[in-house]
């Protein structure tokens, strides 16, 4: 087999000698292209159709042209199973000239894609196969689901022009270019919403004044709320991802005691609700297609919140309730806050992805409205905490 190999390159070698110093090309002359198929770098195997469909599209519009003469598939791959390469699928620039020289081309195209979340990029090489040199390096990115037809058009024309631009023998005389990139920073919107499990922590979020009136403490509980809001995600050229969201999410905490006093049997709920607007801003680290992991800073500010103290007292099987609420005003609440947000993705469809996030607040919450009623100290250590179980869905 190797053999036969080197004695298809040497026959190559000779006729293109001959070629070159016997003839020079005329301007009807047609310029013969292999395209081979893309190679599909990344994980995900729904993106395997493009092997062939971006060779397809660029063969499409050169053979609009009527300028070149596409190499047949069939010759194609006969020539890789004679170099053994139809098995890995991958291709240099090496074995991209021997592929070329193999089936009688002037010039080669061998590219390969990978895609991120909903961004693909799609690298191509255009290979002069007479002197092994990549005459055109050409990079698109955009979104997979909304541009992919677009990118492959912007490719076929990068190609068309560079082999037919000029004249037919631009394959021999023009320099290699600079690499041409799509503009950056690509962005993607989306909504984002879900279940917010809400508590307070700090030393002084133990409601020691209750605690003591009351006697038992059964503990304080996770307040289940909810959060919804919209994001931006802007990728960088350098790859970095960088995602700010808007949310109006629901934070807070609940709290239950029971105990006995002077014989009577008391139980004592507690709710506690703050609204806020919050703006998360998050670094994304993508670890294949469908898992990201992210951490970011965040600011919230206060809208308005409500604190609801119901109480039952029981004694010789008569009960008797009181409930009360008040209003958490402004004043007795930092307007700014501020914390930190850890979390993971998953995408399950092109568009919808399931998130888990745990946010841990680094500023107090307290001004002094009368949370722990046995202190004196008017700043108290009381933070927001929650655990959000999110969908999102990018428009």
């Amino acid at each position: 087999m190797k053999y036969q190999k080197t004695v298809s390159v040497v026959i190559w070698l000779i006729y293109s000698s001959c070629s070159v110093l016997c003839a020079v090309p005329r301007q009807e002359d047609k310029i013969v292209i292999a395209i081979v198929d893309f190679r599909n770098t990344s994980k995900d195997n729904s993106l395997d159709y493009l092997e062939k469909t971006i060779p397809e599209s660029i063969i499409t519009k050169l053979g609009k042209s009527g300028r070149t003469e596409i190499v047949e598939r069939a010759r194609l791959q006969d020539a890789l199973k004679e170099m053994e390469l139809s098995s890995t699928g991958i291709i240099d620039e090496q074995s991209a000239v021997e592929l070329g020289r193999a089936v009688g081309a002037q010039a080669i195209l061998v590219g390969s894609y990978v895609s991120i979340e909903e961004i693909i990029r799609i690298n191509a090489r255009l290979i002069d196969v007479q002197t092994g040199r990549i005459i055109k390096a050409e990079t698109v990115q955009g979104n997979v689901g909304k541009e992919i037809f677009s990118l492959m058009d912007e490719l076929a024309l990068s190609v068309e022009t560079q082999l037919l631009g000029e004249s037919t023998r631009t394959i021999q005389l023009q320099p290699i270019p600079i690499t041409k990139k799509k503009n950056f920073p690509t962005q993607e919107k989306g909504v984002i919403g879900g279940l917010n499990i809400a508590r307070l922590t700090g030393a002084d979020a133990s409601m020691e004044a209750i605690e003591t009136l009351v006697g038992d403490k059964e503990g304080q509980s996770k307040l289940l709320t909810y959060t919804i809001g919209g994001y931006m995600t802007y990728t960088l050229s350098n790859g970095l991802v960088i995602r700010p969201e808007l949310h109006y999410i629901i934070k807070g905490s609940k709290y239950s005691w029971s105990g006995i006093m002077e014989g009577v049997n008391i139980n004592v709920d507690l709710d506690i609700t703050m609204k806020y607007l919050e703006i998360p801003i998050f670094g994304i680290y993508q670890l294949d297609d469908k898992i990201s992991l992210k951490a970011g800073p965040y600011l919230q500010y206060y809208l308005n919140g409500t604190m609801q103290l119901d109480a039952k007292a029981s004694y010789m099987g008569n009960t008797n309730s009181e409930s009360e609420s008040w209003d958490i005003e402004k004043d007795e609440v930092p307007k700014i806050g501020y914390g930190l947000v850890l979390g993971g993705s998953y995408s399950i469809k092109d568009q919808i992805a399931v998130e888990a996030r745990y946010s841990i607040g680094l500023s107090t919450i307290d001004d002094g409205w009368g949370y722990n009623i046995d202190s004196e100290i008017d700043e108290k250590d009381i933070k927001h905490s929650g655990l959000q179980i999110l969908v999102s869905y990018s428009l």
